[in-house]
Protein backbone atom coordinates (compact mmCIF):
# COMPACT_ATOMS: atom_id res chain seq x y z
CA UNK A 1 0.00 0.00 0.00
CA UNK A 2 3.18 2.32 1.08
CA UNK A 3 4.29 1.43 -2.36
CA UNK A 4 1.21 1.99 -4.60
CA UNK A 5 0.50 5.45 -2.70
CA UNK A 6 4.68 6.64 -3.68
CA UNK A 7 3.45 5.55 -6.97
CA UNK A 8 0.19 7.78 -7.48
CA UNK A 9 2.13 10.41 -6.20
CA UNK A 10 5.03 10.79 -8.39
CA UNK A 11 2.78 10.01 -10.82
CA UNK A 12 0.27 12.96 -9.96
CA UNK A 13 3.35 15.20 -9.51
CA UNK A 14 4.64 14.59 -12.90
CA UNK A 15 1.23 15.30 -14.19
CA UNK A 16 1.04 18.54 -12.58
CA UNK A 17 4.48 19.33 -13.96
CA UNK A 18 3.74 18.46 -17.33
CA UNK A 19 0.32 20.92 -16.82
CA UNK A 20 3.06 23.70 -15.44
CA UNK A 21 5.31 23.52 -18.54
CA UNK A 22 2.54 23.05 -21.06
CA UNK A 23 0.94 26.39 -19.49
CA UNK A 24 4.01 28.29 -19.70
CA UNK A 25 4.72 26.73 -23.18
CA UNK A 26 1.70 27.78 -24.63
CA UNK A 27 1.53 31.27 -23.57
CA UNK A 28 5.16 31.43 -25.05
CA UNK A 29 4.48 29.90 -27.96
CA UNK A 30 0.95 30.32 -29.12
CA UNK A 31 -1.60 28.03 -30.24
CA UNK A 32 -0.40 27.68 -33.56
CA UNK A 33 3.27 26.39 -32.54
CA UNK A 34 2.51 24.75 -29.26
CA UNK A 35 3.04 21.05 -30.14
CA UNK A 36 3.32 18.03 -28.26
CA UNK A 37 6.50 17.27 -29.13
CA UNK A 38 7.53 20.81 -28.07
CA UNK A 39 6.25 20.02 -24.74
CA UNK A 40 7.81 16.78 -24.05
CA UNK A 41 11.10 18.22 -24.64
CA UNK A 42 10.43 21.30 -22.96
CA UNK A 43 9.53 18.18 -20.06
CA UNK A 44 12.24 16.27 -20.62
CA UNK A 45 10.40 13.49 -21.60
CA UNK A 46 9.34 11.76 -25.06
CA UNK A 47 6.43 12.67 -26.32
CA UNK A 48 4.67 9.26 -25.52
CA UNK A 49 4.76 10.18 -22.20
CA UNK A 50 2.63 12.70 -22.88
CA UNK A 51 -0.36 10.38 -23.74
CA UNK A 52 -0.26 8.34 -20.33
CA UNK A 53 -1.60 11.74 -18.42
CA UNK A 54 -3.82 13.32 -21.87
CA UNK A 55 -5.74 12.05 -24.58
CA UNK A 56 -4.50 14.98 -27.12
CA UNK A 57 -3.63 18.45 -27.16
CA UNK A 58 -6.90 19.65 -27.32
CA UNK A 59 -7.95 17.41 -23.48
CA UNK A 60 -4.55 18.89 -21.99
CA UNK A 61 -5.50 22.60 -23.23
CA UNK A 62 -9.07 21.67 -22.00
CA UNK A 63 -7.91 20.61 -18.56
CA UNK A 64 -5.92 23.52 -18.30
CA UNK A 65 -8.64 25.61 -18.94
CA UNK A 66 -10.88 24.02 -16.49
CA UNK A 67 -8.14 24.39 -13.78
CA UNK A 68 -8.21 28.18 -14.39
CA UNK A 69 -11.53 27.94 -14.28
CA UNK A 70 -11.58 26.19 -10.93
CA UNK A 71 -9.37 28.24 -9.51
CA UNK A 72 -11.31 31.14 -10.39
CA UNK A 73 -14.87 29.50 -8.73
CA UNK A 74 -13.04 29.00 -5.38
CA UNK A 75 -12.30 32.96 -5.12
CA UNK A 76 -16.07 34.01 -6.27
CA UNK A 77 -16.96 31.89 -3.45
CA UNK A 78 -15.81 33.21 -0.79
CA UNK A 79 -17.75 36.47 -0.38
CA UNK A 80 -20.49 35.37 2.63
CA UNK A 81 -23.76 34.32 1.52
CA UNK A 82 -25.35 35.86 4.79
CA UNK A 83 -25.63 39.78 3.19
CA UNK A 84 -27.55 41.83 0.23
CA UNK A 85 -27.60 39.83 -3.01
CA UNK A 86 -26.06 43.72 -4.50
CA UNK A 87 -23.21 43.66 -1.84
CA UNK A 88 -22.13 39.97 -3.01
CA UNK A 89 -22.24 41.11 -6.32
CA UNK A 90 -19.80 43.75 -5.66
CA UNK A 91 -17.94 41.67 -3.78
CA UNK A 92 -17.82 38.91 -6.51
CA UNK A 93 -16.71 42.20 -8.90
CA UNK A 94 -13.70 42.85 -6.92
CA UNK A 95 -13.13 39.24 -6.30
CA UNK A 96 -12.96 38.17 -10.07
CA UNK A 97 -10.90 41.37 -10.96
CA UNK A 98 -8.12 40.37 -8.30
CA UNK A 99 -8.32 36.74 -9.46
CA UNK A 100 -7.28 38.10 -13.07
CA UNK A 101 -4.36 40.23 -12.33
CA UNK A 102 -3.05 38.16 -9.08
CA UNK A 103 -3.21 35.08 -11.60
CA UNK A 104 -2.54 36.49 -15.60
CA UNK A 105 -1.96 33.04 -16.77
CA UNK A 106 -5.12 31.31 -15.30
CA UNK A 107 -6.74 34.10 -16.41
CA UNK A 108 -5.09 33.86 -20.16
CA UNK A 109 -6.93 30.52 -20.35
CA UNK A 110 -9.90 31.14 -18.70
CA UNK A 111 -11.05 33.81 -20.79
CA UNK A 112 -8.48 35.31 -23.40
CA UNK A 113 -7.84 31.84 -25.05
CA UNK A 114 -8.80 31.40 -28.80
CA UNK A 115 -11.38 28.78 -29.19
CA UNK A 116 -10.94 26.39 -31.41
CA UNK A 117 -13.61 23.85 -32.61
CA UNK A 118 -11.34 21.05 -30.96
CA UNK A 119 -11.41 23.04 -28.09
CA UNK A 120 -15.17 23.84 -27.62
CA UNK A 121 -15.87 20.24 -28.37
CA UNK A 122 -13.34 19.44 -25.06
CA UNK A 123 -15.45 21.09 -22.67
CA UNK A 124 -19.08 22.21 -22.92
CA UNK A 125 -19.85 25.79 -22.18
CA UNK A 126 -21.01 28.16 -20.04
CA UNK A 127 -18.85 27.34 -16.82
CA UNK A 128 -20.56 27.08 -13.73
CA UNK A 129 -19.01 30.70 -12.56
CA UNK A 130 -21.01 32.36 -14.75
CA UNK A 131 -24.32 30.55 -13.28
CA UNK A 132 -22.68 31.54 -10.16
CA UNK A 133 -22.57 35.36 -11.38
CA UNK A 134 -26.38 34.98 -13.40
CA UNK A 135 -28.02 33.68 -10.08
CA UNK A 136 -26.83 36.21 -7.97
CA UNK A 137 -27.70 39.31 -10.47
CA UNK A 138 -31.08 37.54 -10.82
CA UNK A 139 -31.82 37.85 -7.03
CA UNK A 140 -30.73 41.59 -7.53
CA UNK A 141 -33.99 41.52 -9.56
CA UNK A 142 -36.10 39.71 -7.48
CA UNK A 143 -35.58 41.61 -4.55
CA UNK A 144 -35.81 45.03 -6.86
CA UNK A 145 -32.49 46.03 -5.30
CA UNK A 146 -31.53 46.96 -9.12
CA UNK A 147 -34.01 48.26 -11.80
CA UNK A 148 -35.90 45.22 -13.99
CA UNK A 149 -33.93 43.61 -16.63
CA UNK A 150 -33.24 40.90 -17.87
CA UNK A 151 -30.95 39.11 -15.45
CA UNK A 152 -28.73 37.16 -18.54
CA UNK A 153 -28.36 40.53 -19.95
CA UNK A 154 -27.53 42.42 -16.65
CA UNK A 155 -25.17 39.78 -16.05
CA UNK A 156 -23.05 39.94 -19.39
CA UNK A 157 -23.26 43.43 -19.05
CA UNK A 158 -21.32 42.60 -15.62
CA UNK A 159 -19.19 40.45 -16.99
CA UNK A 160 -18.08 42.24 -19.66
CA UNK A 161 -17.09 45.36 -17.99
CA UNK A 162 -15.29 43.86 -15.55
CA UNK A 163 -13.65 41.17 -17.97
CA UNK A 164 -12.91 45.10 -19.89
CA UNK A 165 -10.45 46.13 -16.75
CA UNK A 166 -9.06 43.06 -16.45
CA UNK A 167 -7.79 42.24 -19.53
CA UNK A 168 -6.64 45.89 -20.51
CA UNK A 169 -4.53 45.66 -17.22
CA UNK A 170 -2.86 42.17 -17.75
CA UNK A 171 -2.16 43.04 -21.64
CA UNK A 172 -0.83 46.70 -21.13
CA UNK A 173 0.66 46.76 -18.11
CA UNK A 174 3.13 49.76 -19.22
CA UNK A 175 -0.15 51.97 -19.73
CA UNK A 176 -0.35 55.22 -17.05
CA UNK A 177 -2.87 53.71 -14.87
CA UNK A 178 -4.56 55.66 -12.06
CA UNK A 179 -4.42 54.10 -9.41
CA UNK A 180 -5.11 50.25 -9.39
CA UNK A 181 -7.37 50.67 -6.41
CA UNK A 182 -9.43 54.11 -7.22
CA UNK A 183 -9.60 52.51 -11.05
CA UNK A 184 -11.38 49.21 -10.16
CA UNK A 185 -13.44 50.37 -7.65
CA UNK A 186 -15.05 53.62 -10.05
CA UNK A 187 -15.49 50.66 -12.57
CA UNK A 188 -17.38 48.05 -10.23
CA UNK A 189 -19.52 51.09 -8.77
CA UNK A 190 -20.44 52.43 -12.31
CA UNK A 191 -21.16 49.06 -13.57
CA UNK A 192 -23.34 48.64 -10.33
CA UNK A 193 -24.70 52.03 -10.15
CA UNK A 194 -25.96 51.66 -14.44
CA UNK A 195 -28.16 49.09 -12.90
CA UNK A 196 -29.89 51.50 -10.14
CA UNK A 197 -33.63 51.43 -9.48
CA UNK A 198 -33.71 54.80 -10.51
CA UNK A 199 -31.87 54.29 -14.17
CA UNK A 200 -33.43 53.46 -16.61
CA UNK A 201 -30.11 52.79 -19.09
CA UNK A 202 -30.65 55.74 -21.41
CA UNK A 203 -28.60 59.14 -21.67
Amino acid sequence: MTTGTRSERKHEQQRQDILLAARELFLREGSDRFTMRKLAKEVGCVPGTLYLYFKDKNDLIAILVEESFERLMNDLERPRTDISPLVRLKEMMHAYIEFGLANPNHYHFAFMLRRTTGLEKARPRPHRSYALLLDTVRACVERQLVRQVDPNVAAQGVWAGIHGVTSLMITIPHFPWENKETLIEHVVNTLIEGMHPSTDGRL
